[in-house]
């Protein structure tokens, strides 16, 4: 009988083009993330030496501009409706975390009848955001 010679496996070259996809579709994922990551209202905070970087999740912010007006998770509203505004997110969240941006030529007695409004409506946790000093 005659034996034919096997030929030899070629080596599996490993396919680049799936592999090249998927690392598109994370840098596209994460490039339209961070282009939405900041839903606040811009405010110019002011600096703290104390200040520390703390996250909390489900935290509902609130946004004091330097000409008085207020804003609620990146909407504007006015000082009377807060109230029943904070109710409402209180009742849908399980935690009461609220951080409060402030302008630093936000008028003071405005920023004390927020703290004063988060307290009297079930606030179990405020935030102030400040800037890290350099």
């Amino acid at each position: 009988m005659i034996e034919f010679q096997r030929p030899k496996p070629l080596p599996e070259l490993l396919n680049l083009t799936s592999l090249i996809d998927v690392i598109f579709l994370l840098l596209l994922f994460f490039i339209l993330t961070s282009i939405f990551a900041d839903p606040g209202i811009p405010v110019e905070l002011s600096e703290s030496a104390a200040a520390e970087f703390q996250q909390t999740p489900n935290e509902i912010r609130i946004s004091l501009l330097a000409n008085g007006n207020i804003g609620l998770n990146g909407a504007t509203i006015s000082m009377n409706e807060l109230p029943s505004a904070l109710e409402s997110l209180f009742a849908a969240a399980p935690r009461r975390v609220v951080a409060v941006d402030a302008d630093q030529d936000a008028p003071f007695e405005r920023f004390i009848r927020i703290i004063d409004l988060v307290k009297s409506v079930g606030g179990e946790k405020l935030l102030i955001s400040t800037e890290v000093a350099r």
